[in-house]
């Protein structure tokens, strides 16, 4: 098979990686040689290609915890579970690992009878080592596969980029509601309160 590049997103010091050839490698071989991998970043498989990027690290707990607190406020109405780092086929041919994601029940009935559910909302955490370019293209990806909220939160700069669309875009900051009620209701906060730390 042809060559191309592993993306390689994780930090500046590994930009000399970007330019490494390698073979498009199948996803049963992703699976072998990058999916057992306890390295502390996060690879997904895009038709063929091997991209990498950093795992949610400590320093984001806390907007974690105040997005779980808030989701398990509304657990009872609304049902599923919001959680980390869960695997999607967002397309045929490309794996994805958001940071969270929504999955209501019979989203969850439907992965344990085997079937490939994608989350109608997802959530990137962005850091300082991540590529805007990589992260506009997932974005891309989601609204294919019929993603209808994604929201980036930028911990650096206390933001958080609502898209509903590849094109339409909310940045909340400061009192700004950041809101996902159009695939949970009543799931909304504002950008001060998800950036606190208690």
């Amino acid at each position: 098979m042809a060559t191309s590049t592993v993306q390689e997103t994780a930090a500046p010091y590994l930009a000399q990686s970007q330019a490494e050839e390698t073979q498009y490698i199948s996803f049963e071989m992703f699976e072998q040689k990058y999916l057992t991998r306890d390295d502390g970043f996060k690879y997904e498989w895009n038709n063929g290609i091997v991209e990498k990027s950093p795992a949610m690290r400590t320093e984001e707990l806390f907007i974690i915890e105040h997005l779980m607190d808030l989701f398990y406020q509304l657990k009872k109405k609304v049902g599923g579970v919001l959680t980390s780092e869960i695997e999607q086929w967002i397309l045929p041919t490309k794996y994805r690992i958001p940071d969270l994601a929504y999955f209501t029940k019979d989203q969850i009935k439907k992965g344990k009878e085997g079937q490939r559910p994608v989350s109608e909302f997802m959530i990137e955490i962005i850091s300082e080592y991540d590529q805007m370019n990589i992260i506009q293209k997932k974005i891309a990806e989601y609204f294919e596969a019929k993603v209808k909220v994604v929201w980036l939160i930028l911990p650096q700069y206390n933001m958080v980029y609502v898209y509903t669309s590849p094109t339409e875009v909310k940045i909340c900051a400061d009192d700004t509601l950041c809101s996902a009620e159009s695939v949970i209701e009543g799931f909304s906060i504002k950008a001060n309160d998800l950036f606190k730390i208690d």
